[in-house]
């Protein structure tokens, strides 16, 4: 129970929390041309009734939020796949019981999606990713043999090569649950695999340059990033729109406007994660002003 009521705090109640200041903003932002379409007092009673019970947004701002309740899932499957495996009286090591607890749970899902059951919050698609979960687990017992320099940059090579091939052939991993029931088990938990420890081999090679301590700076505000990079976005629509001509009513064009110079999208990333690291700061120091100011 402490294991869930922490996911719920760290899960659920931001999801919650942002969902509800998306609408409650929802028809400013309208009005900021940063939506193109106003609330009415029946679809916010229908958008708390959905955030708060249904554990969804329809949001734009809140697209990348999917993440929380699909964590939060996720993760008690995966408590429940090890409860499991531990009470078990099967003669093996854990680690083997672990593993054959979730080939079932991720087949019994598959199967379920196959035969288009009802999927009450997605629980087909996240027993799923409760492979992913479990990969997780399996990558951190690895950890150590991925730790010398040499092997670091083979490894990345390789799986990014692999990652490349895997993108031509039309061969994705994607976790959204609207997307899980068109790509197959084997690819999700082969490209989470692969990807994972590309990425982890990549940190490990530049954790001591100084782009590695920007990365590492991003890391800690990855929340706000998630929940806040298409407000930087929008910056980004308004002054395509001052330097194009075109009309204002484009800023809501999302996730972003169509553009055919590369140079934008470094834009779109420098202010999707710039913005939402400089509201954070701002928000923490009032925060800790106030906390300060009652005492």
């Amino acid at each position: 129970m402490d294991f869930i009521w922490k996911k719920v705090k760290r899960l659920y109640v931001p999801f919650v929390v942002a969902g509800i200041g998306c609408l409650l903003l929802h028809n400013i932002f309208y009005h900021l041309n940063i939506y193109d379409t106003e609330l009415t007092i029946a679809q916010f009673g229908k958008g708390i009734f959905d955030v708060t019970i249904r554990m969804v947004s329809n949001e734009l701002l809140m697209g990348a939020m999917w993440f929380c309740p699909a964590m939060l899932i996720v993760s008690i499957i995966g408590l429940v796949g090890f409860k499991i495996a531990s009470l078990s009286t099967w003669n093996m090591p854990l680690i083997n019981k672990r593993a054959i607890v979730f080939v079932f749970i991720v087949i019994i899902g598959s199967v379920c999606i196959h035969v288009h059951l009802k999927s009450p919050y997605c629980i087909w698609q996240y027993m799923i990713v409760s492979g992913v979960f479990f990969e997780g687990y399996l990558f951190s017992k690895l950890v150590p043999k991925l730790s010398m320099w040499n092997k670091n940059v083979i490894i990345f090579i390789l799986l990014f090569v692999l990652m490349l091939i895997l993108t031509q052939y039309d061969i994705y991993g994607r976790l959204q649950p609207d997307n899980i029931k068109n790509e197959s088990p084997v690819s999700i938990l082969f490209i989470g695999m692969i990807g994972s420890t590309m990425v982890y081999s990549l940190a490990k090679l530049v954790e001591k340059v100084k782009i590695g301590k920007w990365i590492a700076i991003c890391g800690e505000y990855s929340f706000s990033i998630m929940l806040l990079h298409f407000l930087g976005f929008k910056l980004v629509n308004w002054f395509q729109c001052w330097f194009y001509g075109y009309p204002l009513e484009k800023i809501a064009d999302f996730p972003f406007i169509s553009f055919d110079v590369d140079v934008w999208m470094i834009f779109y990333v420098l202010l999707g994660t710039t913005i939402p690291m400089a509201l954070s700061k701002v928000l923490g120091l009032v925060i800790s002003k106030a906390g300060k100011f009652r005492v």
